[in-house]
Parts: C-alpha cells; sequence; structure tokens
C-alpha cells in the first residue's frame, strides 16, 4: 500500500483499544471503495487524562475523523465545536469528523442496535453470516453493500409494546437507549452504579416523553419478563460480574449482546441454550462502522 503526505488519517482512540476490530473494517471498506491511498483508519490509546490533547492534536496533525470508544463517549461532548442532533439527545459521540478545522461529532450507535432488531421484526434483510466470516477472517465480499447508498433508517414504532431491558448506562447504553426509545419500546435501564442509572431514566424520560424506568444489577431476575435484553456493559463486566443465569432467559425472548468475543459471549451461549434469538455484538460493531465510514469518507 503506497501512503503519501496527502493520506487522511481516521483513528480509533479508546483505553483500552489494541483489542479494537474497527481498523480491519474500515481498512477493508477503504479497500472495496479503491480509497485506501487516500485514507488509512489507525488506532491509538488514549488515557482520560489524555483526551483533551487528543482532540486538540486532531487539528495540528489534520486527522481527518475519529472513532470514540470507551471511555470517552460521554466525556468528548465537551471538547467538541459542535455536535449532531441525534448525538446531542443521546449524549454521546463515537464519531468525529474534521471539517475544515471544526469537529463536529455523531452517533451511529444506535444504528447498530437498531438494524439487528429491524432485521428480526421488520425482516430486513442482509446475510449475517457475511458479516460472521468476515470477523472470523474468512472469505467474504459485501457485494450486497454499498457504503456510498447506506439508507436512512425511520424505524417508525415497530417496538411499540415490547419492554425492552438496557444493561449499562454509558455511551453504549445510551445509544441503545435511544434506539429502543425511538422505536416506541417501554424501557428499563439496568446498572452497577444506581445514581447513574436514575440519572439517565430521567433524562430520557423528560427527553421521550416517557417513564424510563430503572434497576440495580441486583435485580437481574426480573429480566425473564422482558421482550429483549440487550447488554452494552464492557467485556470485563459481562463475564466477570454480570451474572445472568439462564433462570433470567426464556425462549421467547431476543437477547441482544452488543460486547463481541471469537465464538460468542457466555451470555450468547445461555440464551441460545435457552432457544432465545440472539444478536450478536459483530452485528452491532459491523453497522456502526459501516455508516462511520460513510460519515468519515464524506458521502452524501
Amino acid at each position: 500500500m503506497s501512503y503519501s503526505p496527502q493520506t487522511l488519517i481516521n483513528l480509533i482512540i479508546g483505553d483500552p483499544v489494541e483489542h479494537s476490530l474497527s481498523p480491519k473494517l474500515q481498512n477493508y471498506f477503504y479497500q472495496k471503495l479503491q480509497v485506501p491511498d487516500k485514507y488509512v483508519f489507525l488506532a491509538s490509546r488514549v488515557g482520560k487524562i489524555f483526551l483533551p490533547q487528543a482532540v486538540a492534536a486532531c487539528n495540528a496533525l489534520g486527522i481527518n475523523g475519529l472513532a470514540i470508544t470507551i471511555p470517552h463517549k460521554i466525556s468528548i461532548l465537551k471538547l467538541l465545536d459542535k455536535i449532531d442532533p441525534v448525538a446531542t439527545q443521546i449524549g454521546a459521540v463515537n464519531t468525529v469528523v474534521n471539517h475544515h478545522g471544526v469537529l463536529i461529532g455523531y452517533n451511529t450507535d444506535y444504528l447498530g442496535v437498531l438494524i439487528p432488531l429491524l432485521k428480526i421484526y421488520q425482516k430486513l434483510n442482509y446475510p449475517l453470516s457475511e458479516i460472521q466470516n468476515f470477523f472470523a477472517d474468512k472469505q467474504t465480499n459485501f457485494d450486497w453493500l454499498d457504503i456510498r447508498k447506506l439508507p436512512v433508517i425511520n424505524p417508525g414504532s415497530f417496538l411499540k409494546g415490547k419492554k425492552v431491558a438496557v444493561i449499562g448506562a454509558g455511551g453504549a447504553g445510551r445509544g441503545a437507549s435511544y434506539a429502543v426509545l425511538k422505536s416506541g419500546a417501554e424501557l428499563t435501564i439496568f446498572n452497577r452504579t444506581i445514581d447513574n442509572a436514575n440519572h439517565l431514566s430521567a433524562e430520557f424520560s423528560q427527553k421521550f416523553n416517557t417513564s424510563v424506568s430503572f434497576r440495580s444489577l441486583e435485580n437481574l431476575n426480573l429480566l425473564y419478563d422482558f421482550d429483549i435484553v440487550i447488554n452494552t456493559a464492557s467485556n470485563e463486566l459481562t463475564d466477570n460480574q454480570i451474572l445472568i443465569s439462564k433462570s433470567d432467559i426464556n425462549a421467547n425472548q431476543v437477547i441482544f449482546d452488543t460486547v463481541y468475543k471469537p465464538g460468542g459471549t457466555d451470555l450468547n451461549r445461555i440464551a441460545l441454550e435457552e432457544g432465545a434469538k440472539v444478536i450478536y455484538g459483530q452485528e452491532m460493531l459491523f453497522w456502526q462502522g459501516v455508516y462511520q465510514c460513510k460519515y468519515h469518507l464524506r458521502i452524501d
């Protein structure tokens, strides 16, 4: 691959970031779109205390765009010049575009939640096997997907009457909560820190003119009564501290773990054993990533 001083850099920042599959996904699409000499996607570990310097460096270094991951999706808001209305309502940013020195924040996480749910409830068609093959380093070509023509998603109220539990009140939890509320669902937020769950439930209750409930992780036994369970907690919490048991899950549910692990997470496994419909983390990773790619490439 031949790069030049004109090659534009897009960069994912977070802590940790070494595990990120975003560079693999984004650089693949740069190749597919025949722009690998014009764009490159890299990763940089940025701790919390260095976030202001990292954002300020975007203009100093001519960084074209950022992908934002844990733990910066909320704290970056105050460091940007403009925030897209959707990202403002979500209260979190996962995508930044440097538009002639003006840093603009967007959110595509909610689309990474919304599109897989539409696949189940509205029969939206896309080949899951190709997404799984890509992240398993198997051959795929994504001929069915054109980033230049990604659709605008207007969900309507396809989740009206559905009870949804979102586990986690961080940046990804905000994106998931926004997605299901925009789709008409009844939402309950479960979180380890109850004050954070309370704050988010009050904020979204006001924004959406509805009642959003909240619970602590000690109440995960209540998950059995929900139609959809979405886990957005980090890897560390998912396998070590969130103790969702088989008795909390039933065959009529949709279980969506936004955490991605090769071979699936423990939550994926027990959900399948109980006969529930399962949405895997790579589906969210894929869809938030392709819409993020569209922003970074300035495709209208």
